[in-house]
């Protein structure tokens, strides 16, 4: 059985990660606003901004799927969803499981601070 049996029941919880998603997804607008906002001093910014866009869309799903696989290639997917620490942290685990502790330890805070 791969999933918890209330996987799909909408509850508080439920809202409060829609609420989440719906944040991060305004921040992704703004930033788009941002560089429409100075499509005025492109030249051509109707052929340089569609493009940078995609291409730049294309290269961060491109890391974010190598970043994945490599953590899900490394630990275990059930590792992640019965273990605390590993399920808060799943890239920190991933570096400890390399390079000790000590290395995930400062590569936390490299990505807090």
């Amino acid at each position: 059985k791969d999933f918890n049996s209330n996987a799909w029941d909408i509850d508080l919880q439920w809202f409060i990660s829609l609420g989440s998603a719906m944040r991060i997804g305004m921040y992704d607008y703004f930033g788009y606003y941002e560089i429409c906002y100075v499509g005025d001093e492109v030249k051509n910014p109707g052929y340089v901004l569609p493009r940078a866009i995609l291409s730049s869309t294309i290269v961060v799903i491109g890391f974010f799927f190598m970043v994945n696989i490599s953590i899900l290639g490394t630990v275990s997917w059930r590792i992640l969803i019965n273990d605390s620490g590993a399920s808060l942290y799943p890239a920190a685990y991933f570096i400890e499981l390399i390079f000790g502790k000590n290395t995930a330890i400062a590569f936390m805070v490299v990505v807090i601070f």
